[in-house]
């Protein structure tokens, strides 16, 4: 297994942090360049020792260094860092340092066939480089012993760079996969065949990319493209051939739906689908405007191919099909304000929104079914302008605030009528299991705050299974046939970026804990067991002393203790008092 962190400067360019448009800043240099100072409490280590500047530049891998402190490690990562040097090896891992800025020279085609040849040669030590790591990998799976399967964990905190690395490792590892399909050819009809397989399991591949950010990505304070939820890529393959690959996710912060934090955005498609709607390229109900004639059609296309000549930016703006399409799309409020999306459009939503068109129809996609989509996501902006009016009495419930027309336009989007919608919203169901059958009582809910609960879950929940429903049917159209058609596999695991808030909520808490989960197995396997068999063939005397993070998770999971204390608080089904139950949860760690 293969172990890639990153790590972030403590500033950042406007390229990743919203409010900021300052130039990257790094870290402050210390007066005297390599110069160490004592770990604290322990007076044994001579403070006069010093690390030149050209051997820390030299070093590619940390454990190289002549001194092994946390002062060295971090003085030699940030002298590579302001030389343009964001790669250093630690051992089997590659701790990549994000530049907070565009480094194309990086990522060309040559570094791709550069890597490729001195992994296949056996040149060792490769230089540290994202690629490597790929490389690497894709090399002890296909020439290893047993052609054994590959695993890239790629984890670190929020805006570290997690997905742009994921993603040049997979763009290196379809092109180069591409480059031995093509150089294998024959004159055969076969050869051919398999190179267009490839090519097509490439593309698809590629495109299921930017539609997962449009989905499941946001802009925060940090990043401007901020993975909300984990992925593992599982890339299928068949001796030197890439058959497809299947996408699994987990934890999606589908609470953004409908709550961003301060100086935050909703996920891109949402914000893709108003700029959408403001720029004439979807209907109001969510599907694709179009044109009205096939002579204006081919008018249109031929004037667009002119304007790309001139202008590569500039988009088609598209034509309503019919007149009754217009009149239909005249009942909705075209550039309203959405409550989830409130903030101002940009011209790149229009621009990635282009993308995700794209992205869809490489996909297969049809036309009806990207229109479903839409409507879906638009029903949602719809829902989030839903407002509810406070009983007038205590015998009658809430209802939904009728001088607004946003509960009629979701109804109508969703397939259901508004009554059945409004229902759903304001009234409480209550099942109760008896011997012979279930009983269900159905309450008004008498506080606003109830009824805004409800619809935010509702939202939350629709949110979660269109996203779930858009990750199988990419995972239809880029896995492979069967599994008698793969044998081997890569797999490609992007961490969910871990955060300490003064606030976190439960989503980040679960993301946190899945960040400890991970980091206990690097302990367990690269730290504890090593060392046992060092102990055990007599290389060390004495153990070396690690950070442990077992009491952590010992607080999260495991009999008593924090989860265990929330499932048994869900399952009563009663009203919590917080304060209550956050001094039930110290008290029972207190003795664990």
């Amino acid at each position: 297994m293969h172990r890639m962190d990153s790590s972030t400067p403590k500033k950042a360019s406007s390229k990743q942090v919203l409010s900021q448009k300052s130039p990257p800043v790094v870290p402050e240099k210390p007066k005297k360049k390599g110069k160490l100072a004592a770990p604290s409490g322990d007076p044994s280590v001579d403070t006069n020792l010093s690390v030149p500047r050209d051997v820390l530049l030299q070093c590619q891998d940390l454990t190289k260094l002549p001194l092994l402190y946390p002062q060295t490690v971090l003085e030699c990562v940030r002298e590579r860092y302001l030389q343009q040097q964001f790669y250093t090896w630690a051992g089997p891992t590659l701790v990549a340092v994000n530049p907070c800025l565009p480094c194309h020279q990086l990522y060309h085609q040559e570094q791709v066939a550069s890597f490729h040849r001195a992994v296949q040669a056996g040149s060792t030590p490769l230089p540290p480089h994202v690629y490597a790591v790929a490389g690497v990998a894709d090399h002890r799976r296909s020439c290893g012993l047993g052609h054994i399967n590959q695993a890239v964990v790629v984890s670190g905190e929020s805006g570290a760079g997690k997905t742009e690395s994921a993603r040049y490792m997979l763009h290196y590892l379809c092109q180069v996969e591409h480059n031995v399909a093509v150089s294998s050819l024959t004159t055969t009809s076969s050869s051919h065949n398999r190179a267009a397989l490839v090519a097509e399991t490439q593309a698809k591949v590629l495109a299921s990319n930017p539609l997962l950010e449009a989905f499941g990505n946001a802009a925060t304070q940090r990043n401007h493209n901020s993975s909300r939820f984990g992925k593992l890529l599982l890339l299928q393959y068949s001796g030197c051939d890439l058959r497809g690959a299947t996408i699994d996710t987990y934890l999606l912060e589908k609470t953004r739906v409908t709550h961003q934090p301060e100086g935050e955005r909703n996920f891109h498609i949402l914000h893709q689908v108003t700029a959408g709607m403001k720029a004439d390229i979807l209907n109001s109900n969510g599907s694709k405007a179009r044109v009205r004639h096939h002579e204006q059609q081919q008018h249109h296309h031929e004037q667009q191919q002119h304007h790309e000549q001139q202008q590569h930016h500039q988009y088609e703006q598209l034509e309503y099909e019919q007149h009754h399409e217009q009149q239909q799309d005249n009942q909705y409020e075209q550039h309203q304000e959405f409550a989830i999306s409130s903030k101002a459009t940009k011209d790149s939503d229009v621009a990635a929104l282009h993308t995700t068109l794209a992205a869809l129809e490489q996909l297969c996609f049809s036309q009806q079914h990207q229109d479903d989509i839409f409507k879906v996501l638009v029903a949602l902006l719809q829902l989030g302008n839903i407002q509810f009016l406070e009983p007038k009495t205590a015998a009658a419930g809430c209802a939904v605030k009728g001088d607004n027309n946003a509960l009629l336009l979701a109804s109508e989007l969703l397939g259901v009528t508004d009554e059945q919608l409004s229902t759903a919203l304001t009234v409480r169901s209550i099942a109760v299991p008896t011997k012979d059958r279930v009983s269900v009582f159905c309450h008004p809910c008498e506080l606003e705050s109830e009824c805004c609960e409800r619809l935010r879950a509702c939202m939350q929940l629709l949110y979660q299974a269109l996203f779930s429903h858009v990750i199988a049917v990419v995972n239809l159209q880029t896995a492979a046939a069967s599994r008698q058609h793969w044998s081997q596999f890569i797999g490609l695991l992007d961490v969910y970026g871990f955060e300490a808030f003064e606030h976190n909520s439960l989503e980040q808490l679960c993301i946190n804990y899945a960040n400890e989960r991970l980091q206990q197995a690097f302990i367990q396997a690269f730290l504890h067991t090593e060392q046992q068999v060092l102990l055990e063939e007599g290389v060390l005397v004495d153990e070396c002393q690690f950070q442990d993070n077992s009491g952590c998770l010992t607080a999260l999971d495991s009999p008593i203790s924090v989860f265990a204390i929330l499932n048994e608080e869900c399952q009563l089904q009663r009203a919590v008092d917080e304060v209550a139950a956050c001094q039930r949860v110290c008290r029972a760690l207190q003795h664990s």
